[in-house]
């Protein structure tokens, strides 16, 4: 059987692609320094026996996994490499669940015979997609809701076609842990699911109606009452609300639904500018780092030592760009020199090409359509929670950070990755934008960079923990020689991590001990990954090497 020489191209570098961005996660984000993480913390701490209760509101699944993973695989810390080693584990459960997503979207592209070849583009697409790279590396559950979701998808469009009672059994583990995850979470998958899925249940007869019912109810109960006990909260007591800042003690405006600054959207991209209107948020945060806390975050080596690889300049007269040969850099010339964030720039304008493409293809009438609604039923949820208050307040009318697209991200992926599928699978041609793509991307994220020696000894003491320091020494000293004529010298013994970073750790030594063990968290982890192996080993032939055979 001859071997198809474009898939196996396409394999490779989704391969490459996948450990590239991994790694530059690893070394450029310090995931201490990720959004709340300061407030969730706790979990690992009440996990370590720290504390008797979190006194947080989402469920404990994601962090349980997080604590047993660290407790099972970073042993031999010290007191002044914890914090990295945390880094490194957080990751490393991110990037097993971001895999794991991976592979739920491979069977269900399969599902709909999309072509392989378009199906390995589209995941390379996400790998670099920036809301995939945000929900990997911060310390939350949405790389969870990521994870589960092409399961649970495929479960449902599995019994719907087959009829298997089982198959909707193993759609209501998945539904259940990722409900429990958070609240925001449980009320989007609620409202996507009866739309879309609804008639499903309905369809059931008695008895089957009966059972699912019983069961729902029977496993929901269960996980949520090992998580209130442990937390003291449930899930609609919105700590990070207004309970908790009173600062979040207000109700949205009907026009933060359609106010917009066109001028100062590209003039100002600046965080909290834009805080009355979902729209510009919206634009600068999908592709960009509208608030700073990801690759535009001032402790990320994402956001150091920025090459300017376009120089604006002003000028009296109009003429055209230039190359500048000794910085390496291409020179614009403007009548009227204003302030540009160019990354923030190309970021605006990538977000409103995707949404110009993804609005011009919600006119299909496939049954496909429904992953494509998906995002505006997140966006549903988020606007119809701040504007009523319901179930409580929780708006910044200053900031407006609850808008932020990653909180409905794990809609926006399905979204763009049934959109990316279909565009690849259409045309040949379309692969080619793949390219673009990721150097804008990587652009965004802050590259390239000057190589100096601050910056050398910064990579250098997060790299020597990596378990690829010896791989990503190369790449780093390749990189350096090509900007520098100089070899980078690289060490993998661990060294340590200068951070300004403190919490309140009652005792780093807690986390040598076994975390507290959680009957029913540790019952659905059985059930999950039980339910995920059933399916992939009953669907085998969808990875099948026909699947990669030459046409």
């Amino acid at each position: 059987m001859k071997i198809n020489t474009k898939t196996s191209f396409l394999t490779l570098f989704f391969g490459l692609s996948l450990f590239f961005t991994k790694q530059m996660n690893f070394l450029f984000y310090y995931s201490i320094d990720s959004p709340d993480f300061d407030d969730y913390y706790i979990y690992l701490e009440y996990l370590a026996n720290n504390i008797s209760s979190t006194g947080r509101e989402q469920g404990l699944f994601y962090y349980y996994l997080q604590s047993w993973y660290f407790y099972l695989f970073n042993s031999g810390f010290e007191d002044p490499t914890f914090l990295t080693y945390l880094h490194r584990s957080i990751q490393q459960v991110n990037f097993l669940l971001y895999v794991l997503g991976l592979i739920g979207f491979f069977l269900l592209f399969k599902k709909f015979n999309y072509k392989t070849n378009a199906i390995l583009c589209t995941l390379i697409f996400l790998n670099f997609l920036p809301l995939s790279i945000m929900q990997r590396i911060i310390f939350k559950p949405e790389i969870l809701s990521f994870a589960l979701l092409p399961w649970l998808i495929f479960s449902l469009e599995s019994f719907r076609t087959s009829r298997k009672f089982k198959y909707l059994i193993f759609a209501l583990i998945f539904f259940v842990i990722s409900i429990s995850s958070k609240g925001s979470v449980f009320a989007m998958y609620v409202v996507f699911f009866l739309i879309f899925y609804g008639k499903i249940i309905f369809q059931l007869n008695k008895k089957q109606f009966i059972s699912i019912f019983i069961l729902f109810f029977v496993m929901l109960s269960f996980l949520l009452y090992e998580d209130v006990t442990s937390n003291g909260q449930n899930l609609v007591q919105l700590e990070s609300g207004s309970t908790l800042d009173p600062t979040y003690d207000f109700k949205a405006p009907l026009s933060i639904l359609y106010d917009i600054d066109m001028y100062q959207l590209v003039a100002s991209p600046i965080k909290y500018k834009h805080s009355n209107s979902f729209i510009s948020i919206t634009l600068l945060d999908t592709f960009g780092d509208y608030f700073d806390i990801f690759w535009d975050n001032d402790s990320s080596l994402y956001s150091k030592n920025r090459k300017d690889v376009i120089e604006i300049r002003e000028s009296k007269v109009i003429q055209g760009p230039e190359f500048n040969s000794a910085k390496n850099t291409v020179v614009f010339y403007l009548q009227n020199n204003t302030d540009l964030y160019m990354r923030k720039f190309v970021g605006l304008i990538m977000s409103i090409v995707f949404f110009y493409v993804y609005f011009m293809n919600l006119k299909i009438k496939n049954d496909q359509r429904k992953f494509l609604l998906a995002p505006l039923v997140g966006v549903f949820v988020i606007l119809f929670h701040i504007i009523s208050g319901f179930p409580v307040n929780n708006f910044n009318p200053s900031m407006g950070d609850t808008l932020k697209p990653i909180y409905y991200g794990h809609f926006f992926v399905l979204a763009a990755a049934f959109l990316s599928v279909r565009l690849f699978d259409k045309k040949i041609w379309n692969r080619f934008y793949l390219i673009p793509y990721i150097l804008l991307v990587l652009f965004i994220f802050g590259f390239p960079k000057v190589v100096d020696e601050e910056f050398k000894n910064d990579l250098n003491a997060i790299n020597s923990f990596s378990h690829s320091c010896e791989i990503n020494s190369s790449f780093l000293s390749f990189i350096d020689y090509i900007d520098n004529k100089n070899s980078f010298e690289q060490s993998c013994s661990e060294s340590f991590v200068q951070s300004e970073l403190n919490f309140d750790f009652v005792e780093y030594s807690s986390y040598t001990i076994k975390p507290r063990f959680k009957f029913f968290n540790s019952l659905f982890f059985l059930f999950g990954t039980v339910s995920i192996l059933y399916i992939f080993l009953a669907n085998t032939k969808l990875f099948s090497i026909r699947s990669f055979k030459a046409k």
